[in-house]
């Protein structure tokens, strides 16, 4: 170690290795608990920063036994254990995480932690009863049940997915180990057994990485640990454990998986040791061990802390015939002593060095996404009220365009109606007088070209604006804060018109007309020319007064049509208004208020960090101290 590495050391231990939790660092998990509260995404995150609170109650220091499956992962669990308890292929195919607790005074229960989906693990909720809520796992409910009755649930969830179609539910069952002479640990350790990395996966998604290139499965990987429950659900285990075990098979180094997830939990810092596993089948020649060791350190060493090579199946078989010169033998006395002095021995250290990185990881994920919120909520807000203008604008418009469309139709309209008024005569009945002149439909025609326009012009550009509102998205986010799909997207639905045609203010009627020259009527059969002329006179003059009176009515009509066009036109605007109000309202619902509020909230807890960089600070403070020491000690000279 060198003269810096040993000042850096001494750093972490003053400041992590004093106590169960040092003030400091308890004092930024609850500023990281209450800063960002009544922001959005505050329910997952204030569960990842729940996981990072202290305990009134200590934990068991928590290893994180993971790999990928077959390299004798669930044999080094057993071993550790000093019990046949992690079986290999006893229940490979759940997918679960097992945990166990070595006490000396066990439990007769299991603890499951469940995150079920609805519709699909409903049985496994009835099977398992009440539960409650665990505030350090996001959407996870704990149960206790008897070992007897856990083993029937493992059972049954592993001949459902045995019958295919059924999604494995994301599960995590703990239960307690009593402690033996044959525990590799004498303090209350938990060794959690994670499924093999390969076999976590979805058998969809392993048929996809199939011939994939080493960078392909990588990015494969990455993905599903970003935007699936399951994957989720493992980068929150790895978040809350102390230290990892890792165990990497001597057959495959290299494993794009392995690299992959070494690659993506690295981030976290946990102090990492690898277990090289089947090292019998692959050095069998002298300098074997050798090169194997140099190609493991020179493409894990950056990620682990220790490597050690070991023999899982030779170290259970000197387990249980107590030979401790083969425990020699086959690495696994080595394996436990690195874990013992780099993990167990420095756990306050090496639990708040965990804890301080983890909480800090998980600090600037939540503050990625939030920039990304507050970025988001700004452009909606400015969207909103430009789209709303442009529809208000739009419509304003398309009501002004139809002032003179309708001035012109209507008077064509009575122009017509006008001129055809001339052929009617007294000898005309009811019938005769309207198929000449043609009041009825003249409210129609005008009523269906009115129709027409409003169809084939002021819908037409109703949706040429609509088109351009580009739909209106909130994002998710994936474990790295960074944005991986919506979470809400709404697009613009164009209407159709259902003008409601108003009715004609008046009805032609010649009964009066009739009535007034029926006297002229029969003086004709007499041939009277005086009678003749008569009725020419008043035919005239009923023409000129039923012209007058239809152009009155038909003024009122036309300004009836005039605000029923109006209100039809703002009914089609407020469509996509009241659309715009509908999705501005589901966003503020998502925020938790009106958009400009929650990004001022966003901005004010950006202001600054929860959980600031402490090892920097802390060396700047020593760097001080002894300048300050050292300038004292000058001037007293």
């Amino acid at each position: 170690m060198t003269r810096d590495e040993g000042h850096c050391a001494a750093i972490e231990t003053h400041m992590f290795g004093t106590s169960e939790a040092p003030e400091w660092l308890a004092s930024s998990v609850r500023d990281c608990q209450s800063r960002y509260q009544g922001l959005s995404l505050t329910e997952e995150f204030q569960s990842a920063v729940n996981a990072f609170a202290v305990a009134p109650k200590r934990k068991p220091f928590e290893l994180f036994v993971i790999g990928e499956g077959k390299f004798g992962k669930s044999t080094l669990v057993n071993c550790l254990l000093g019990e046949e308890l992690s079986r290999v292929r006893v229940l490979p195919e759940t997918r679960c995480f097992l945990r166990y607790v070595l006490k000396d005074e066990p439990d007769r229960i299991a603890r499951f932690y469940v995150r079920p989906k609805q519709g699909v693990h409903d049985w496994l909720l009835r099977r398992l009863g009440a539960g409650r809520a665990v505030p350090e796992l996001y959407q996870v409910s704990e149960h206790d049940v008897g070992l007897a009755e856990a083993r029937d649930i493992l059972a049954e969830e592993t001949k459902r997915l045995d019958s295919g179609g059924y999604d494995p539910a994301v599960l995590e069952v703990e239960r307690d180990v009593k402690r033996s002479v044959r525990s590799a640990f004498q303090s209350e350790v938990r060794v959690v057994d994670t499924q093999g990395l390969d076999q976590l996966f979805p058998d969809e998604l392993k048929k996809q990485a199939a011939g994939l290139s080493e960078m392909s499965s990588q990015k494969l990987f990455i993905d599903w640990m970003n935007t699936t429950p399951r994957g989720k659900y493992l980068e929150w285990q790895f978040r809350r454990c102390d230290s990892v075990l890792w165990c990497v098979s001597a057959k495959r180094i290299g494993s794009a998986a392995t690299a992959a997830a070494l690659r993506y939990f690295s981030a976290y810092s946990k102090k990492i040791i690898i277990a090289l596993t089947s090292v019998d089948l692959v050095a069998k020649k002298d300098g074997d061990m050798e090169r194997l060791l140099a190609r493991a350190e020179q493409l894990y060493g950056g990620y682990a802390v220790a490597i050690c090579p070991v023999n899982g199946q030779m170290a259970w078989e000197a387990l249980t015939c107590k030979a401790n010169d083969e425990l020699e033998a086959c690495g696994f006395s080595k394996l436990v002593a690195t874990i013992e002095s780099i993990c167990i021995s420095q756990g306050n250290k090496v639990r708040n060095l965990s804890r301080y990185f983890a909480i800090r990881r998980t600090e600037r994920q939540y503050r990625n996404s939030l920039r990304v919120l507050h970025r988001t909520y700004e452009e909606l807000d400015a969207r909103y009220k430009l789209d709303r203008r442009n529809l208000e604008r739009a419509r304003d418009d398309a009501k002004q365009a139809m002032t003179p469309m309708l001035r012109d139709l209507f008077a064509e309209i009575c122009d017509g109606i006008v001129e055809r008024t001339g052929q009617v005569s007294l000898s005309d009945d009811q019938s005769d007088a309207e198929r000449k002149v043609g009041f009825s439909l003249a409210g129609k025609s005008a009523a269906s070209t009115v129709t027409h326009h409003i169809n084939d012009r002021t819908i037409p550009e109703l949706i040429k604006i609509g088109g351009a509102i580009a739909p209106y998205s909130l994002p998710s986010f994936d474990a790295d804060g960074q944005v991986s799909g919506s979470l809400l997207r709404v697009d613009f639905q164009p209407p159709r018109t259902i003008l409601k045609e108003p009715k004609l203010p008046f009805s032609f009627s010649l009964e009066s007309m009739w009535g007034k020259a029926a006297w002229l009527k029969f003086r004709e059969f007499f041939g009277s020319k005086k009678a003749l002329a008569e009725r020419t006179q008043l035919e005239r003059q009923r023409r000129g007064e039923l012209t007058t009176e239809f152009r009155k009515h038909w003024n009122a009509y036309h300004a009836s049509m005039a605000k029923a066009v109006a209100e039809e036109i703002d009914r089609l605007y407020d469509i996509p208004l009241k659309e715009l109000d509908r999705v501005l309202a589901r966003v503020e619902r998502e925020a938790g208020s009106p958009l400009p509020a929650a990004a001022k909230k966003i901005e004010t807890a950006l202001a600054s960090i929860a959980v600031q960089p402490a090892i920097s600070n802390g060396m700047i403070r020593a760097i001080e101290r002894v300048r300050h020491i050292r300038m004292g000690a000058h001037q007293d000279a």
